[in-house]
């Protein structure tokens, strides 16, 4: 076990780390001076954060998911939560370690990803987070099939004003031919709810990741970007140290130095056309809200933003040949469109 941990943060780690529902990347605060601090590991299951497991030189211990989290869970389960989280870490420690409570915590993250309580209340459905957590763990190597490995979900970062943070459902990297190095930031959008709602928009998200098509080197990147940069691959050296994701840096590199690499962002949307488990068709949607996707500060429609659109979690390789420009996606929606109605009929 990597001496990067005490001994009760090991026993979470490993336990978590072997559980096949179960996806675990690095989160990292920057403070005074743009330094590193904070650095901890997230564990998702069904897509929600089930607990945080801090580095050994944190004065911070395992946490537990929160308490929003309670109502999914068995009764006398929840209440065991809910006592755990005052007690001492050991406690806590022991219901991640546990077979049966780790599964019966697992069961109460797929209520939450179902939108249903264990009382069977209906709630918000939190399926999109449920498909991005199942895209992570399949980029887990490039062995995979793909040259982008993912280690960051829900990834945010704390930037000063106006920007405040840097949101991304996904943060995927290609740094085999390091010292250059290509991030994929990600947005993931799979339901017609999910598209239509405000700062959830198509437009909303296409302008945000526009402002991140990049290529910079050092000496020539913004204050925020060098903040979003440090922290970025401070998680990503963590996870690799770890060995939570593997066969991404050329043979002899240990670790990514952000000063000396240089660095393209590839801003991504991702689309599936069908929701996996209701069979939700959003193809047509997405071609109705096309104009929605042209920013109006490019009248020619061209950005560096570029689109995957896939059949359902389990077919999606982020990779550079399935990146599509604007027109290359509203063709291939018009295409995965007219295709479903055919087979329909």
């Amino acid at each position: 076990m990597p001496k990067l941990m005490s001994e009760q943060a090991s026993k979470a780690f490993e336990a978590l780390r072997g559980d096949p529902d179960v996806f675990i990347c690095a989160s990292t605060e920057i403070k005074a001076e743009n330094n590193i601090q904070n650095t901890k590991l997230r564990a998702y299951a069904y897509g929600g954060c089930m607990a945080e497991i801090p580095p050994v030189q944190s004065n911070f211990q395992v946490t537990l998911l929160d308490k929003e989290y309670d109502k999914y869970f068995e009764p006398d389960f929840a209440t065991r939560v809910s006592s755990a989280r005052s007690l001492k870490e050991s406690d806590k420690v022991d219901l991640l370690v546990e077979p049966e409570s780790r599964k019966a915590i697992k069961a109460g993250m797929e209520r939450w990803s179902d939108g249903k309580t264990f009382n069977g209340e209906s709630t918000k459905s939190n399926r999109e987070r449920r498909c991005e957590q199942r895209i992570a763990q399949r980029h887990n190597s490039s062995k995979n099939g793909s040259n982008y490995v993912v280690f960051d979900m829900e990834s945010s970062i704390h930037l000063k004003a106006p920007d405040k943070n840097a949101k991304m459902d996904l943060v995927a990297i290609d740094a085999y031919r390091y010292p250059d190095v290509t991030l994929a930031f990600i947005e993931y959008k799979c339901t017609e709810s999910g598209l239509q709602n405000g700062n959830s928009s198509m437009a909303s998200h296409y302008n945000d990741m526009s402002k991140f098509a990049t290529t910079n080197t050092f000496d020539t990147r913004s204050e925020q970007e060098i903040i979003v940069l440090k922290s970025l691959f401070a998680r990503f050296n963590m996870m690799h140290k770890l060995k939570l994701i593997d066969n991404c840096l050329p043979d002899g590199v240990e670790e990514i130095d952000y000063e000396q690499c240089k660095v393209t962002i590839k801003p991504m949307i991702l689309f599936l056309c069908t929701l996996d488990e209701a069979k939700k068709d959003i193809s047509g949607y997405l071609i109705n809200r096309a104009e929605e996707m042209v920013i109006q500060s490019n009248p020619n429609g061209e950005s560096n933003v570029r689109f995957i659109l896939a059949d359902s979690c389990d077919s999606v390789i982020i990779q550079d040949s399935a990146l599509l420009t604007y027109g290359q996606f509203i063709e291939e929606a018009e295409r995965l469109k007219s295709q479903r109605t055919n087979r329909k009929s």
